[in-house]
């Protein structure tokens, strides 16, 4: 900005007229004539005024690059891995705030101190080695140490040296430092686990072997080596036939074990085989061996000799039918909920941080685009694409929309998983489940999910689900008949031929009940075969493709929700099963968990919240999206919870997680109602999926709130506010 001048500035400005003029050869003559200098005057003024703009350009300028080094610094800060840039002599000159973190101490503390010191005395010859080949050879050095820690124990990291060098030409490393402790104790477990596979393997008395892709022996058990002809070492490396099976049994067993090889399914046989020790019945179970990398890298195979029990086979079959049946359904139920509680967890943060990030791209390459454009304009296209260097084109605009692009595509893969992992709740909790309005739609979809993958490369499927009132049933019971139905019509109509085939699903409403139909084109039931097609243990299957439990347990699930399910099947239109429910009668809902009515309409109160859960995650999540509203104390354990409520109980809301080692939720509930019944009933259970015996039949018992995970968000709060609102004003 320009103010008024003095005579001073005036003298100066004629000074530098008359030069002006001077240099454009202008008499001096004509200079003192009034209109030349008031020429010059006028276009110095010009000039500065030019100046001045460029001038307060280039401030702004300044102003907008420190706050992109603000940003860019906090991002350094708060990275997930630790940076530490050292000097030649192994000094380290600059820490981010997440090294610091890891070793436990200030950043200010570190600076200037060798990092020889950071290290596990074992580990410092290889450190040594690393640094100075990264240094001579200028190529990253990529090793695992363990890395001391104040006033805790080691841990092990992961080091990634590069050499460089500072702008004055001193030779720096900088290292990468990522915390791998969880994956050491994995890898650890994993070796305790094969030394245990293999003792349990060694000893065991059934005959167990390994195949690879090829169908050749890898590894035979001492009880399989004793029933054969061969050695074990003479067994590895050929094939069934090389090794002496019967040209019947390699005739009928390897094309199904090559099936089971490319579909990544089990497959269980009977033969009857010829040892040494004469003839022997077998049952043999097939399971894939899934790598790492997902595709099936060897054959699992293991015998159990029948031969002592052939006399009474019939009914023994239909007994070990049962038992294994039953296995299978109480298993899947134990592995959906497993896998559910264990997957939910970082499922929880991964979707809240997809969630913010897909939020937030948009507006940071937004602000990177306007960033970019004038920092371009005013030092031109060649200076800004050298400050830019190897990254120049991850400014431009069409790559910072795929930024958010891939943003938008991770959180919808991660909201996917979360579909699945609530489908594998609902099969959890079969046994314990509470009869509710269900909707048949949603149970087929949740049996949808888990045979998706073995309908699509047998047939294509169809589904009409129109809209249909609830019926009142269990939700994870009526998915379990239909995850029955879908599985047989997937095996009625075979394997290939998908092009050909087609599985239908129809749901419609009638006279007050729900239909739902699951038909197929598969080969027809003999009609002598249909009066029996629910009787236990009766199946028109293949040996080692059914027990004849699966149409008997519908029936009997459909039964017990007062329904009735039926089969249709003719020659050249193939089989349909149709279930009919009762609709659910109208007015009546599901028992639900008492939550006091909120306070009347006005001004929200400020809560205290107590979260308990073991997970930082977890926590971290919950604080995030509470701590707007409500003061949060967290503690990460039920015995830290009793502990702090033991002085303290002046919460409005107890938000704790049911499964947690030591001393679990439930656990922390039944104390704090000894203790005092009105916390208790401010108790909110959050749940993973998965239950310890018991567990279920208590929180549904103790009429407290269950939210399950991942959290949604809405209902979370929403629950918060009318616990808080409901609870005693502390006086």
């Amino acid at each position: 900005m320009t103010g008024a001048r003095g005579p001073k500035e005036d003298a100066a400005l004629r000074r530098l007229a008359e030069e002006a003029l001077a240099l454009r050869g202008v008499s001096r003559e004509d200079r003192e004539a009034p209109a030349a200098e008031q020429s010059a005057l006028h276009e110095l003024r010009v000039h500065q005024i030019q100046l001045e703009m460029q001038a307060d350009e280039l401030r702004r300028a300044h102003i907008e690059l420190e706050a992109s080094r603000a940003r860019y610094f906090e991002l350094y800060d708060l990275a997930p891995v630790g940076y530490v840039t050292l000097s030649e002599a192994g000094l380290i000159l600059t820490v981010n705030l997440t090294f610091a973190t890891l070793i436990g101490t200030s950043r200010g503390s570190l600076l200037k101190v060798p990092f020889s010191q950071c290290l596990d005395v074992e580990d410092l010859d290889l450190h040594y080695v690393q640094s100075r080949r990264a240094f001579v050879t200028g190529v990253a050095s990529i090793y695992e140490v363990r890395m001391r820690r104040v006033a805790a124990p080691p841990f092990w990291a992961r080091l990634e040296a590069i050499a460089a060098r500072e702008d004055g030409g001193t030779p720096i490393l900088r290292v990468v430092v990522s915390d791998i402790s969880a994956k050491r104790r994995a890898e650890d477990d994993l070796r305790r686990a094969a030394t245990e596979y293999r003792a349990l393997a060694e000893h065991l008395p059934d005959w167990l072997a390994r195949f690879d892709t090829e169908l050749r022996y890898l590894y035979l058990n001492p009880a399989a080596v004793r029933a054969g002809a061969l050695s074990g070492d003479e067994y590895v490396g050929k094939t069934m036939a090389e090794a002496g099976a019967s040209a019947q049994i390699v005739s009928a067993w390897e094309p199904r074990l090559r099936a089971a090889l490319s579909t990544a399914s089990p497959l269980e046989l009977e033969a009857e085989i010829r040892a040494p020790a004469g003839l022997r019945w077998l049952l043999t179970s097939f399971v894939p061996e899934i790598g790492v990398d997902g595709n099936v890298v060897s054959l699992l195979a293991i015998a159990h000799d029948l031969t002592d029990r052939r006399r009474d086979q019939l009914e023994k079959d239909r007994i070990r039918a049962a038992l294994a049946q039953s296995d299978r359904l109480a298993s899947m139920g134990l592995l959906a909920g497993g896998m559910a509680h264990e997957v939910n967890n970082p499922l929880a943060y991964t979707v809240d941080s997809l969630e913010t990030l897909a939020e937030d791209l948009p507006r940071a390459a937004g602000a990177a685009n306007r960033c970019c454009a004038a920092l371009r304009a005013q030092v031109g296209d060649s200076v800004f694409a050298a400050i830019a260097r190897d990254g120049a084109e991850l400014l431009e605009p069409a790559s910072l929309r795929e930024l958010g692009d891939r943003a938008e595509a991770a959180l919808d893969g991660a909201r996917r998983i979360q579909e699945i992992s609530r489908t594998l709740s609902t099969f959890s909790r079969v046994e314990h489940a509470r009869l509710g309005e269900v909707q048949v739609g949603r149970a087929i979809e949740h049996a949808v999910r888990m045979v998706r993958a073995e309908i699509k490369y047998r047939a294509r499927l169809a589904m009409d689900l129109g809209p249909v009132p609830p019926v009142w049933a269990s939700e994870g019971k009526l998915a379990q008949v239909f995850l029955n139905l879908l599985l047989n019509a997937a095996q009625a109509v075979g394997e290939g031929g998908a092009e050909h085939n087609s599985i239908t699903i129809r749901a419609w409403a009638e006279g007050g009940s729900v239909f739902a139909e699951v038909g197929n084109t598969g080969q027809e039931i003999p009609p002598e075969d249909l009066e029996r097609i629910f009787d236990p243990f009766f199946t028109t299957k293949k040996v080692g493709e059914g027990s004849g439990l699966g149409l008997a347990v519908c029936r009997s699930l459909v039964g017990e929700l007062g329904g009735e399910i039926r089969v249709e099947s003719r020659a050249g239109e193939g089989t349909r099963f149709v279930v009919r429910l009762p609709a659910a009668p109208i007015g009546v809902s599901a028992p639900k968990a008492e939550v006091q009515p909120a306070k009347p309409a006005g001004v929200a109160r400020r809560g205290r919240v107590l979260v308990v859960d073991d997970e930082p995650g977890i926590r971290a999540i919950l604080r995030r999206l509470l701590q707007a509203a409500h003061d949060v104390v967290e503690v990460a354990s039920g015995a830290e919870a009793r502990e702090l409520l033991g002085a303290d109980r002046a919460f409005d809301v107890i938000l704790c997680d049911l499964m947690m080692p030591g001393m679990s939720g439930a656990e922390v509930h039944a104390w704090l109602a000894a203790q005092d019944a009105a916390a208790a009933r401010r108790v909110v259970f959050v749940s993973g999926g998965a239950f310890l015996p018991g567990v279920a039949e208590y929180v549904e018992g103790s009429g407290n709130v269950l939210l399950e995970k991942p959290i949604d968000a809405a209902r979370l709060r929403a629950t918060v506010a009318e616990l808080v609102a409901a609870a005693p004003v502390a006086g």
